[in-house]
């Protein structure tokens, strides 16, 4: 027997999910993706979804043969991956189970009212990704600069101190200027 729904709640709740996402900082084409699939985990008959940074679209087929749109204006964003995580859980939860409206909507309602990561937490992981990358890219430089290169470049920075002088010589490959 196969479950009857709200389809233009469903379409709302999907909806709800991908402009999260997006506000969230997900993707385009990821936001776009998630919609796809929890709109074939429905049956509907075509679905055709639209995303932009700005603007979600989306218009469904029932098997009935009524035609559902939904248009979405985003206004802005704030990238908030914690709950990206908790959006991207729980669209695969509707392709997983096609729950009804209400669960839908409670189920976001949830992941919505989740409490942000504390402030600190969000600028020490910034701060050790920026450090985990200049490590890196030390390393990139170094291996670099003990290559032979007929363009190669020579930086130095002083900090008011001869003894602090450091000078490294490095190809323009390694800066992507060619």
């Amino acid at each position: 027997m196969e479950k009857e729904f709200d389809y233009p709640k469903i379409l709302q709740g999907i909806l709800d999910i991908g402009e999260a996402m997006l506000i969230c900082g997900a993707e385009v084409s990821r936001a776009e993706d998630s919609m796809y699939r929890m709109c074939k985990a429905y049956g509907f008959v075509r679905y055709d979804v639209f995303v932009i940074v700005s603007n979600l679209q989306a218009t469904i087929e029932t098997k009935d043969g009524d035609i559902i749109t939904q248009i979405r204006h985003i206004s802005g964003s704030a990238t908030n991956y914690d709950r990206l995580d908790y959006l991207n859980n729980l669209s695969r939860y509707v392709v997983k189970n096609t729950p009804d409206p209400e669960t839908i909507h409670k189920k976001y309602e949830e992941v919505m009212s989740r409490k942000p990561q504390p402030k600190w937490m969000t600028y020490l992981a910034g701060i050790m990704g920026g450090a985990g990358f200049g490590v890196f890219l030390d390393a990139m430089l170094s291996i670099q600069s003990s290559q032979s290169s007929p363009r190669s470049w020579s930086y130095s920075s002083d900090l008011s101190s001869p003894a602090v002088r450091k000078t490294r010589s490095f190809t323009t490959s390694s800066l992507c200027l060619w």
